[in-house]
């Protein structure tokens, strides 16, 4: 069995008119896609939604997680301490930084230019944002 999803399932928000943009927002430590969506609502105090942007909000793939015991758990990468100064897991956030440039690849193959995608996030989600942001 592999430890990765070799394609992350995710929630779209689809656009209402022509597509010009894609959000890409990824989801915190304690969140899943579809929280995040939700949230998303009540911070806006509306659907999180645009005419012309598509909304994507992809699932971690479920991997042992040292903080939660080892336990399988909806994470973008493993840690061991939230400490600044242990080691990341980079092996872990190459695989999660290496699936969602598959859902950026995805638009890009549907003729969005990369300059027209943003991706963020929240917590978690938003370091590895970072991450990919960096490369």
């Amino acid at each position: 069995m592999a430890l990765y999803a070799q394609k992350l399932s995710r929630v779209i928000t689809p656009e209402r008119l022509r597509k010009t943009a894609t959000l890409i927002f990824l989801h915190g430590e304690q969140y899943t896609a579809d929280s995040t969506s939700e949230k998303m609502k009540v911070i806006c105090e509306h659907e999180f939604s645009y005419d012309h942007i598509k909304v994507i909000y992809p699932q971690a793939p479920q991997i042992p997680y040292k903080m939660a015991d080892g336990r399988m758990s909806a994470v973008w990468f493993d840690r061991v301490s939230y400490s600044p100064t242990f080691p990341e897991q980079k092996n872990t956030i190459d695989r999660s930084c290496e699936l969602v440039m598959q859902v950026i690849d995805e638009e890009i193959k549907s003729g969005l230019s990369p300059d027209r995608i943003v991706i963020g996030g929240f917590d978690m989600g938003g370091i590895l944002a970072m991450h990919l942001a960096f490369r």
